[in-house]
């Protein structure tokens, strides 16, 4: 029988966000915070 379990944490870094009420603002308000990476970040 598989036994229930909760998610207490959350972890991540994203552009434009400090804090868990910066990322919820930005999910509200709609921002779009993607951009291209740095210079010499993805050698492809």
């Amino acid at each position: 029988v598989p036994e229930p379990i909760a998610i207490v944490g959350l972890g991540g870094v994203l552009p434009g966000v400090s804090t868990l009420d910066d990322f919820w603002s930005i999910v509200e308000a709609g921002v779009d915070t993607a951009s291209d990476p740095p210079p010499g970040r993805w050698c492809l």
